[in-house]
């Protein structure tokens, strides 16, 4: 599968890349970029070679979160954040993920990375959230969003 904006790679037997390269919106979550992840990851999760899967941006750019326009209708209370459910993509993906954060990651975009069952993130990343209360704040909500997937058996 390969689109202009999502590209999956075998890069080795058993090891996919999905790259997202939306780069005329600078990685936002568009309508073609959502409709792509959700593609991606179900195909994946319909494959049973794949033992990897490793989630990257392009050059600077991991991912910029909502679109101006989404996040208008977020705010107006047209939508909520969770009418894609892009975050849990990669939570509920029957193989690990590898969320390789190279460059910016923008509000949801970082959200939507630290979901991944592994995380690589470079100090680019982290400069998108100068305010550390924030960042502890996500990483809270990082926590219970995983923690409340856990069947108790």
């Amino acid at each position: 599968m390969s689109s202009q904006v999502i590209e999956l790679k075998e890069l080795k037997p058993a090891i996919i890349q999905i790259r997202m390269q939306d780069r005329a919106n600078k990685n936002t979550f568009s309508d073609e970029l959502a409709q792509g992840l959700i593609d991606a990851f179900q195909m994946i999760n319909n494959q049973v070679q794949y033992k990897v899967v490793i989630l990257t941006g392009y050059d600077s750019y991991f991912s910029s979160g909502g679109t101006q326009e989404a996040l208008m209708a977020i705010f107006e209370g047209r939508a909520k954040f969770t009418d894609t459910d892009l975050y849990s993509l990669a939570l509920n993906c029957p193989v690990p993920v590898i969320s390789a954060m190279q460059g910016h990651g923008i509000g949801g975009g970082f959200v939507m990375g630290l979901f991944a069952d592994f995380v690589s993130a470079g100090s680019f990343a982290l400069q998108s959230f100068e305010n550390r209360f924030l960042l502890f704040a996500i990483c809270i909500r990082y926590y219970f969003r995983c923690s409340s997937k856990l069947e108790i058996s």
